[in-house]
């Protein structure tokens, strides 16, 4: 069993994207209208929070006052046209998620370190070293995740896999699917979400 948008919603979120096609100028309250529909959406739609971020993040950039300028026009920009896109393909609003909780993980367990990197998986332990790099420990701690997935692939094809890690920004921007406050690790997640999710749980 899958939960899907009513047919209803879908349109509606379909017309608003059709009178957003970058670059285009729109009033606040229609960007307003238009977060909101995919707020209200993006539990049914797979990964559709990682792909609202980048428009909530420029959104937040603008600075604009939601009650005064209700009808100020804004140009929406190019940067956000593959974010846009991807809700505007049917196939993704129509395909919905599955209905009911998970009753069986596998456990990865992940941790990084300035210099160096690993994973544990069914009692299999995977590792590296950093090269040099300036990189935040933040970063380090999602890129870790995505290395250690990749090496066990051919154990969690298939399986529902729950993240082990201590980085509280790393749980953060996997639960959440990115987030609006570091485009760096808005991107790593993304990188990790689209590499490895099917159907968010």
């Amino acid at each position: 069993m899958r939960a899907q948008l009513s047919d209803e919603r879908t349109e509606s979120i379909l017309s608003a994207l059709r009178l957003s096609r970058p670059p285009c100028r729109r009033r606040v309250q229609e960007i307003m209208s238009l977060l909101g529909l995919m707020s209200a959406a993006h539990a049914v739609v797979t990964l559709g929070l990682l792909h609202m971020r980048a428009l909530q993040r420029w959104f937040a950039r603008q600075r604009v006052d939601l009650v005064r300028h209700r009808r100020r026009m804004l140009i929406i920009p190019y940067t956000l046209a593959g974010d846009l896109d991807y809700w505007r393909n049917p196939a993704v609003l129509e395909r919905g998620v599955p209905l009911g909780r998970v009753s069986a993980m596998t456990q990865v367990f992940t941790d990084a370190s300035l210099t160096g990197w690993g994973g544990v998986c069914q009692g299999q332990a995977v590792g590296g070293v950093w090269p040099r790099s300036q990189r935040h420990i933040n970063l380090l701690e999602l890129e870790t995740v995505q290395l250690v997935l990749t090496h066990f692939a051919p154990r969690l094809r298939d399986r529902d896999v729950l993240i082990r890690s201590d980085n509280r920004a790393t749980v953060a921007y996997i639960n959440r699917q990115g987030g609006v406050r570091s485009p760096v690790l808005h991107e790593a997640a993304m990188r990790l979400c689209e590499t490895n999710t099917v159907d968010p749980v």
